[in-house]
């Protein structure tokens, strides 16, 4: 909504000097290192999970391979 004596360019989000900031170092290394992180937690958390189930097969039977 703009008042009385504003122009719409100084709505703009160009001409804000807060999006400037996004496209600093900081922006590119959590571009790079947050997925980077996300990767290695769903790593962890498979690697477990597999470790957990293959610990809870031990010791039950094994079933039998129907394959042709």
């Amino acid at each position: 909504m703009l008042l009385p004596g504003e122009d719409t360019e100084s709505k703009s989000f160009a001409s804000t000097p807060e999006t400037s900031s996004f496209s600093g170092p900081l922006f590119v290394s959590a571009c790079v290192v947050l997925p980077v992180v996300w990767g290695i937690v769903v790593h962890l958390v498979f690697t477990w999970l597999r470790k957990k189930y293959r610990s809870d097969q031990r010791g039950a039977p094994a079933w039998p391979d129907y394959q042709i």
